[in-house]
Formats: C-alpha cells, structure tokens, sequence
C-alpha cells in the first residue's frame, strides 16, 4: 500500500464528514424555522383570546354600573374584583399575561378621565395573523401591538340581578 491511497482514503472521509455536518445543520434550521413559526402562531391565538376576554370584561364592567351613567374601569384589576355593587362582581378571573412578552404590561388605552376603554400588546413582533388587522400606514408590515382590544357596547345590557336594561348611550 502506497502513503498517498491513505491520505485520499482520509481526505474522502473529512469531505464526507462535513458533507454530513452542513445536511444536518440545514434540517436543524428547517426545524427550529418552522417551530418558530408554530410558536409565534399558538402566541398570537392566545394574544387573540385574551384580549378578546379583557375586551368583553370592560363591556360587562360598563354594563353593570350601577345607576344611568355608565363608567369603565380605572384599572385592570377593578374587572378582577368590581366591589361598585351590593355584591362583587368579577368579569375576569384575572389580569392576563401578554403572551409576548410573558409579563402584565399590555398598553392601557384610556380617556381623558383616566378611564380603560381597550388594550393592545407591547409586543412590535410581525403578526403571521394579518386578516382583519390592517398595519399603521401603506408598505409597514402589521405587527401584532396593532391589534386593539376595546369595549363594544352591549346590545341589550342586563343588570347584575338578571333584570333587563335599555341600552345606554
């Protein structure tokens, strides 16, 4: 056997081994794009029902003030415990987490008393999600804080006892 069939013989199995190495990296990264992507999706899905429900709280807080001139909340945990009434009232068994940020730092949109009447994510992650979310101005990608999640007045609003109220204004 001549010293140079095993310098080939070595070459070959360096050039496969990175061959082999390079194909692995490139499944490795395939999968963590497409798990990325799976997490960004389960993310913006929670992001979505939580909101929703911080949304449908501040409109059940509204209808259940007592009295004709209805009121939002002052803060998120008055929709934990609503003590406004002869009895509590929680229209959310607690104050979410942004799914984004893992924290209880949504933006708090209020009026000009200091009142909440929506919320959106802190979050300027791009949303994958984009029907019915339209982005800030013509050629922004949207992103997932673009999502509001604000009061709607309730059609026919009852009160806490279960007697029928007229809408109000």
């Amino acid at each position: 056997m001549t010293p140079t069939a095993g310098v080939r013989q070595r070459g070959f199995t360096y050039l496969w081994l990175i061959f082999v190495l390079a194909a692995g990296a490139a499944a490795a990264a395939a999968i963590g794009q497409r798990t990325s992507v799976a997490v960004q999706r389960e993310h913006e899905a929670e992001l979505l029902f939580r909101g929703q429900e911080i949304a449908q709280a501040l409109s059940r807080y509204r209808a259940a003030t007592p009295g004709a001139i209805k009121q939002l909340p002052t803060s998120l945990q008055d929709l934990v415990e609503d003590k406004r009434g002869l009895r509590t009232l929680h229209h959310l068994r607690r104050v979410y987490a942004d799914p984004f940020t893992g924290h209880n730092d949504w933006v708090v949109l209020t009026t000009e008393d200091g009142r909440i009447w929506g919320v959106h994510s802190r979050a300027r992650t791009p949303a994958l999600r984009t029907k019915d979310l339209q982005a800030p101005s013509p050629g922004e990608t949207a992103r997932v804080c673009d999502w509001i999640f604000r009061f709607v007045e309730l059609p026919h609003a009852t009160n806490p006892d279960g007697a029928a109220s007229a809408p109000s204004s």
